[in-house]
């Protein structure tokens, strides 16, 4: 008796811990939360383009990252570090040809947080132009704590001219 292929669920998805739970096309930005810093402190989002699927399954992803220090080509698992993919909610400028185009001019290219990190390049590639949202929120939070800090360093200043 052959042995039985377990029914796929009717949504497509794999076991809900699986760095595969969902089949991705060539050209969609995705994306995965992983934790980073001492202790795993910051939450962020690492995204990419899927560049290729292989005839056995394997879904492959551009990105750029600090990990590897440049843009490269990496398999969904090695991307998403354990955690589960989800599909970008980012406009799409260029057609998925033009994506995987646009991600393999840069394979190779340096990493840089300030303007070449994961989603400066996943923008570019789908067309917009290129931005860091998380980049841009941790910059005003910097900024607001750089703030308050000299507002209070000022005050102290004060207090003990007066004293």
């Amino acid at each position: 008796m052959p042995d039985r292929v377990p029914a796929r669920p009717a949504d497509g998805l794999d076991e809900p811990t699986s760095p595969r739970a969902r089949r991705f096309a060539v050209g969609d930005p995705i994306g995965v939360d992983v934790r980073v810093g001492p202790l795993g402190l910051f939450r962020v989002r690492h995204v990419g383009v899927v560049s290729r699927t292989t005839p056995d399954g394997t879904t492959w992803v551009i990105s750029s990252s600090a990990r590897r220090g440049a843009c490269h080509e990496e398999t969904l698992e090695e991307f998403s570090c354990g955690s589960t993919a989800y599909e970008l909610p980012i406009e799409r400028r260029v057609d998925a040809d033009e994506a995987v185009r646009r991600a393999r001019s840069l394979l190779g290219a340096r990493w840089s947080v300030l303007t070449a990190n994961c989603e400066h390049v996943v923008s570019w590639c789908t067309g917009n132009e290129p931005r860091s949202p998380q980049l841009r929120a941790y910059c005003r939070v910097a900024f607001h704590v750089a703030a308050w800090t000299a507002a209070a360093a000022v005050t102290v200043a004060r207090r003990r001219a007066r004293a």
